[in-house]
């Protein structure tokens, strides 16, 4: 500050300093200005209010369509980031269910397709040889020959063993650091004998196995897969719903696996890996697949939507599973608890 002529201080060149009376109407001195940091914290740390202003400036002010491109590639560029973003973040019990799929869709992420005898109808001789011997196509085969023989008793021709077709897909799957393998097999006896060549119901087995960790320099089988199959995880199977199987130890270590990002319960955090997961992904990858095959076999798209329901039916949601009973309470604090009532009545 420079003096004036009189010796004093030149007014104009006084700082400005807000004044503050206090209670009793003195002056309580200058107040520190808020810094533009905490304002700018303030007002734009709302993401709605950030949209809602860009929305708002696209409609008001035209803009040139070269600035209008720039535009729309850097919000490109802001969506990934903000799906990025997104798919790391936690679940819990608060989480919007929309949210939740989504997270799921981009945690969930289909690898590799080790098998589809969908594809390939030349197969089907090996694959139903190799079906007649396992016990449940030996069981079907039998019920379909008893059937094939007593209709044809009733018409006095000769008894045709139904064909036995046996179809697979198994899809690799990666869930952060843990691998699983999910498995859609259909068992069908197609009736040679029948007027039309119709099929007899069919059967459907669905598998989910937690694979195990390659180890480092272990060399992969010919088909690429591990030797060893894993632990079960869920495994259904149509005609039987008491044989389904659900490890609930194993869903636990494959949540630790996968970096524990869902906080709910094991059983949520399994219907959401089989249902917004992995079945959801080979829905949307086959989606254009016809739903039946050309020898009245199901087709790939009408078996995955079987096993998807199945899985809904056996796995439990938030709405049908039971309530968790309440801890049990020690007996000093429930004598206390009892104690005090009686002094208070």
């Amino acid at each position: 500050l420079w003096p004036s002529r009189e010796g004093g201080r030149e007014p104009w060149r006084e700082p400005r300093r807000a004044k503050r009376a206090g209670m009793d109407g003195s002056d309580v001195g200058p107040q520190p200005r808020p810094s533009r940091k905490r304002l700018r914290a303030n007002g734009g740390g709302d993401l709605d209010g950030v949209l809602e202003r860009l929305e708002e400036a696209l409609r008001n002010s035209p803009q040139p369509p070269g600035q209008l491109l720039v535009a729309a590639q850097r919000l490109q560029q802001l969506q990934a980031s903000v799906e990025r973003k997104l798919a790391c973040c936690r679940v819990d019990c608060l989480t919007p269910h929309e949210a939740i799929a989504f997270i799921y869709s981009k945690r969930v992420r289909l690898i590799k397709i080790a098998r589809n005898d969908f594809e390939d109808a030349s197969d089907d001789g090996a694959t139903g040889a190799a079906a007649a011997a396992s016990a449940a196509g030996a069981a079907m085969a039998a019920a379909g020959a008893g059937a094939a023989s007593a209709g044809a008793g009733a018409t006095g021709g000769g008894a045709q063993v139904p064909t036995i077709r046996s179809r697979s897909l198994v899809a690799h799957f990666q869930v952060g650091r843990a691998r699983i393998a999910a498995a859609c097999k259909a068992d069908s006896l197609v009736d040679s004998a029948a007027p039309s060549g119709g099929s007899l119901p069919s059967r459907y087995v669905a598998e989910l196995r937690a694979l195990p960790q390659p180890a480092a320099g272990a060399v992969a089988n010919g088909k690429g897969a591990p030797t060893e199959r894993g632990q079960v995880l869920l495994k259904l199977h149509s005609w039987d719903q008491a044989l389904s199987v659900i490890e609930w130890p194993a869903w636990e270590a494959l949540r630790g696996r996968s970096g524990n990002f869902d906080r709910r319960p094991a059983a949520d955090f399994a219907r959401d890996i089989a249902l917004l997961g992995v079945f959801r992904e080979l829905r949307r990858k086959f989606a254009k697949e016809t739903s039946d095959s050309e020898d009245q076999a199901p087709g790939i798209f009408s078996t995955l939507s079987t096993c998807e329901m199945m899985a809904s039916a056996v796995l439990p949601s938030a709405t049908t599973r039971p309530p968790e009973p309440a801890p049990a309470t020690p007996p000093q604090e429930a004598e206390a608890a009892s104690e005090a009532a009686v002094l208070v009545d």
